[in-house]
């Protein structure tokens, strides 16, 4: 049954969707003198109208605006983690960077152990654990999806940058090669290593791996395609070439302290870590197709690491 209101009541108990459908009626409310209300319930009428015509102006300049600071924000993440990237190759190599693996501070051999080992567990815990589905699930409930890989690639970025501000070298040699022709095939394992790591994220899909193709689709108001299951070049060999590649620029070194070898072991556990949580997002999301290319790829190196 349609309900009737007093038209001094009206004002202060119709419900809001009536209101908004108060139009130029408030107005004509407001301004007739002879209507027969109070000039306090012509004065709340013409404010409910107000705020109706405010709800229905469009909001495109704020929709708009949202879009660019994410598209911003992305485009942020991705520089900013490709030039911590090419940091990371002089950190590891000890080149042309002011500080790196065997460059930085003197420090008390247990200090440095101690602040070593936590630097790249906070870079582990902190690139496995946004890499889970439930923090993403988490995460969606305060953060735009559009931009949730950037997040993971700038907190990425800073975690690999603070590992390079604060690590402390630990200059013992173990051991040191001379000879220089060995020792030139020793840098070409390493830069083959890095080489592996750049082309295998565009293998899968560089543009989404780090965020740019979320914040395209997001600026074009598309939807992302689904993942599919697929086996270009390296993955053919080993099924995460990409950490393949890091354990090669890792290991792959003519002069090895005991800081290098602290940071390699360091990382090769929490590659081999990861790599376990890894495989059993994959195995939920690809199921049974990615079953079947365990069973007969290796992990990281060639018919290593099948599973039974």
């Amino acid at each position: 049954m349609e309900k009737h209101y007093p038209v001094n009541a009206w004002v202060r108990d119709a419900p809001a969707p009536l209101m908004r459908q108060l139009g130029i009626a408030g107005r004509l409310l407001y301004t007739s003198p002879n209507f027969g209300i109070s000039l306090l319930d012509r004065l709340t009428v013409y404010r409910w109208v107000d705020c109706a015509s405010d709800a229905r102006k469009p909001r495109v300049g704020r929709a708009a605006m949202g879009k660019l600071s994410r598209f911003l924000f992305g485009v942020f993440a991705y520089v900013f983690f490709f030039a911590i990237f090419l940091y990371f190759i002089g950190f590891v190599s000890n080149e042309v960077v002011p500080r790196s693996i065997a460059v930085g501070p003197a420090s008390d051999l247990f200090v440095a152990l101690t602040v070593d080992v936590l630097l790249v567990s906070l870079f582990a815990i902190q690139h496995s654990i946004m890499a889970r589905p439930w923090f993403k699930t988490a995460l969606g409930k305060y953060w735009p999806n559009a931009i949730e890989r950037s997040l993971y690639v700038a907190m990425s970025a800073l975690a690999l940058y603070l590992l390079f501000r604060f690590w402390l070298p630990i200059p013992a040699v173990l051991w040191q090669v001379e000879n220089s022709l060995l020792r030139n095939a020793i840098w070409g394992v390493a830069g083959l290593g890095w080489g592996t790591v750049l082309l295998s994220t565009f293998l899968i899909d560089h543009f989404e791996l780090f965020g740019l193709r979320q914040i395209w689709s997001d600026w074009k108001d598309r939807a992302m395609p689904s993942q599919t299951f697929r086996q270009p070049f390296f993955y053919k060999l080993v099924r995460h070439p990409i950490y393949t590649g890091f354990l090669m620029a890792f290991w792959a070194t003519p002069d090895m302290s005991v800081g290098h070898l602290v940071f390699s072991l360091a990382m090769t556990l929490y590659i081999f870590i990861g790599i376990r949580y890894e495989e059993k997002d994959l195995l939920d999301n690809l199921g049974d197709a990615y079953e079947q290319y365990t069973r007969e790829v290796g992990k990281v190196i060639p018919g290593l690491g099948k599973a039974r």
